[in-house]
C-alpha cells in the first residue's frame, strides 16, 4: 500500500503542479451576424508549449464545432469566433477548453435577445 501511494505521490503530483485549468470562460454573441465570440483566461508563461490546445461548442447540446490549437493568442488567453448560422434567442451555449498539460473548464449560457451580452 505504501509503495502505490509513493508511486501515486513521485508520478502524479508534478503533473498536476504544472496543469492548471482555465480560469475564466467568457461568451458573448452578436444575433444580427449569428457570431459567438469565446474568450478562455488562462495565464501562461510562453504560448508555444502551454496553452488551449482543446475546445468544443455545443448548441443545446450538441456538439457542432471541435477546434484544436498549436498555440494560445497571447500569455494572457485564448480568443475564438464561431458563425452558428440559425442562432436563436434561447438557445443553449456549452463551450469546454482543455489545457496541452492538463486541466479543463466548462461554461454554459443561454442566449438571450440582448446581443453581445457578456455572460
Amino acid at each position: 500500500m505504501k509503495k502505490i501511494t509513493l508511486l501515486l505521490f513521485v508520478f502524479v503530483l508534478p503533473f498536476m503542479i504544472i496543469a492548471h485549468p482555465p480560469s475564466e470562460i467568457k461568451i458573448t454573441y452578436d444575433l444580427n451576424k449569428f457570431e459567438v465570440y469565446v474568450e478562455v483566461l488562462h495565464k501562461v508563461r510562453s504560448t508555444q508549449d502551454h496553452f488551449i490546445y482543446e475546445m468544443e461548442l455545443y448548441v443545446n447540446g450538441k456538439k457542432v464545432i471541435r477546434q484544436d490549437a498549436t498555440t494560445q493568442v497571447d500569455n494572457e488567453k485564448q480568443k475564438v469566433i464561431y458563425l452558428i448560422p440559425g442562432l436563436k434567442e434561447g438557445d443553449k451555449l456549452s463551450f469546454w477548453a482543455e489545457c496541452n498539460k492538463g486541466g479543463d473548464k466548462k461554461k454554459e449560457i443561454t442566449v438571450t435577445k440582448q446581443e453581445g451580452k457578456n455572460k
